[in-house]
């Protein structure tokens, strides 16, 4: 929120209001959910604009991280462990929680790939997508019910592949 907070403090806030309104509903959705289902209009946020937004600034972020070490940076580009782990680690109040396995393989192969930083849209390839996609959809055929079906439209939030 920092970064937005510095383009535009009106819209980081309002991110920010929209945020907390929706992790307010995560939090209450196990007591409400049971006996009057999850009703989407309750947050009053646009979550898919929100999040293709959100997207594009990590998109810019990560390309103007590239080009300044690209500028800047001499020498090794070694990814240092303390930092990659927690895309992999879950952490609650600072404590290692739990491994994701897939995530910390995703790691391990960017690391390798991408020994120095690269913007978001390069370290897309399909097969990436594929797999997290696949990681998504329906253990099974549910003909004519509205499920997840990550085929319709890979590039609902993000231009991937």
């Amino acid at each position: 929120m920092q970064i937005l907070k510095r383009v535009d403090l009106g819209l980081a806030t309002e991110f920010e209001d929209g945020i907390l309104r929706l992790k307010n509903m995560r939090e209450l959705i196990s007591y409400f959910a049971p006996s009057s289902g999850d009703n989407s209009k309750r947050h009053n946020v646009d979550v898919f604009e929100s999040s293709r937004f959100l997207l594009e600034v990590a998109q810019l972020q990560s390309e103007l991280v590239e080009a300044s070490v690209l500028k800047n940076a001499t020498g090794a580009y070694a990814l240092e462990y303390k930092w990659i782990q927690h895309a992999f680690y879950h952490f609650v109040q600072g404590n290692k929680t739990a491994l994701d396995s897939e995530d910390r393989y995703r790691m391990d192969y960017l690391c390798r790939k991408y020994p120095k930083p690269t913007n978001i849209y390069q370290i897309i390839s399909e097969g990436h997508m594929q797999d997290f996609f696949g990681a998504w959809c329906a253990a099974e055929e549910h003909d004519g019910e509205d499920v997840f079906d990550p085929d319709e439209d890979w590039g609902i939030l993000f231009d991937v592949p």
